[in-house]
């Protein structure tokens, strides 16, 4: 009886992680107001205000799955985001160019109440807010 007891809230849980739709995370005012606070930190090379925005640790993969990942401090992601803002985004245009043509938070892969993706970065509401956890790159110097 135990285990049925146990049963209904892992259900409610699943249902609460259930994406949002892409129209309604607009609505978030936290996720706006995140987004344009890390947009306009992030275009600026503003590392106080990049750092302030990102999780105590941001990790970061390579491209492919057996890339080596790492473990960036608050410190040490400006520098790695700055070079990764003048990567090719897609098309003919660099994640810098995509970053400031966005004014909205409308990710690569639609955007939910806790976690989206934009370009090569991606971003989890928790405990302390909308923050940036993981960044897509790798460095060939």
């Amino acid at each position: 009886m135990t285990m049925l007891r146990a049963l209904p809230p892992l259900i409610a849980l699943a249902v609460v992680a259930a994406p949002a739709s892409v129209a309604g995370a607009p609505h978030d005012a936290s996720l706006q107001t995140f987004w344009t606070k890390f947009r306009k930190a992030a275009l600026a090379n503003d590392a106080a205000g990049i750092a302030a925005l990102s999780a105590p640790v941001v990790m970061q993969h390579g491209d492919l799955d057996d890339s080596p990942r790492y473990r960036l401090t608050r410190r040490q992601v400006p520098a790695v985001l700055r070079k990764l803002l003048d990567n090719p985004g897609g098309g003919d245009r660099t994640q810098r160019q995509q970053l400031a043509a966005s004014p909205a938070p409308v990710g690569d892969r639609g955007v939910t109440d806790r976690a989206f993706r934009f370009g090569d970065m991606e971003f989890a509401r928790g405990p302390a807010g909308w923050q940036l956890v993981r960044i897509y790159y790798e460095s060939y110097e």
